[in-house]
């Protein structure tokens, strides 16, 4: 009358087989060589904008998002999105839109070669394409140059 340990084994997954459905998965590995090249472009991209816009740096030190400052005038408590004074610091919003417009330079001049450097485009398609590159790259150098003002008064002769 004694029944060996595998039987009560055996019976405990004949029980759970019937109770509780395991289901079947079915994993696919990924292959990188799918990938277009187009994909990989943005990913190498965004992670270009998360290491330039300071995640690392947000990660450690855990900064706020925003900052707040008194007016002089008024005496109310106003939103400040850059840390002025403050060259090795910043707060999250910060980093992340500096990183922004970063990457809008960068794209605009990755359009300005594209377009300098095709062949079978016409004329017309090609103005339009150096004019949006060239304002890209424009408006993003004039918005990380007002941010370095911010950041540091009178470092650029204000």
């Amino acid at each position: 009358s004694h029944l060996p340990r595998q039987s009560f084994v055996t019976m405990g997954l004949l029980l759970i087989e019937n109770f509780i459905r395991i289901p079947q998965a079915k994993f696919k590995i990924y292959n990188p060589q799918n990938m277009s090249g187009t994909v990989v472009f943005f990913g190498l991209f965004l992670s270009y904008m998360l290491v330039t816009g300071g995640i690392v740096f947000d990660m450690i030190n855990e900064p706020p998002s925003v900052g707040t400052t008194q007016d002089e005038r008024t005496g109310k408590v106003r939103v400040t999105t850059v840390m002025p004074n403050r060259i090795n610091a910043q707060y999250i919003i910060e980093g992340l839109t500096a990183a922004t417009f970063f990457c809008l330079g960068g794209a605009g001049l990755v359009i300005l070669i594209n377009a300098t450097e095709a062949d079978g485009m016409s004329a017309a398609k090609k103005k339009i394409m150096i004019g949006i590159g060239a304002g890209m790259t424009l408006l993003a150098y004039m918005v990380c140059l007002s941010f370095l003002k911010i950041k540091m008064p009178g470092y650029l002769g204000n």
